[in-house]
């Protein structure tokens, strides 16, 4: 499987998942996607999860806690 778009949800105010996330990103080739505030060079930048919804995602990556993925979840 060809993992083309990604998108990364890290735990808000977490400056270790925030380093971890940007970590991440700058390993996948493709569409990345990270969420506000996290912002990765090479990566796109939403303000929240819902404006991904009409994107064709292969993968979602929470870092964090359950509250986080819990959030991506319901998105």
């Amino acid at each position: 499987m060809k993992l083309e778009r990604v998108a990364i949800v890290s735990k808000v105010g977490s400056a270790e998942a925030e380093k971890a996330a940007a970590s991440l990103a700058e390993r996948f080739r493709g569409r990345v996607y990270t969420v506000s505030p996290v912002s990765v060079r090479g990566a796109e930048s939403v303000g929240a999860l819902g404006e991904l919804r009409g994107e064709d995602l292969d993968l979602v990556v929470t870092l964090g806690g359950d509250g986080t993925t819990l959030r991506a979840f319901r998105e």
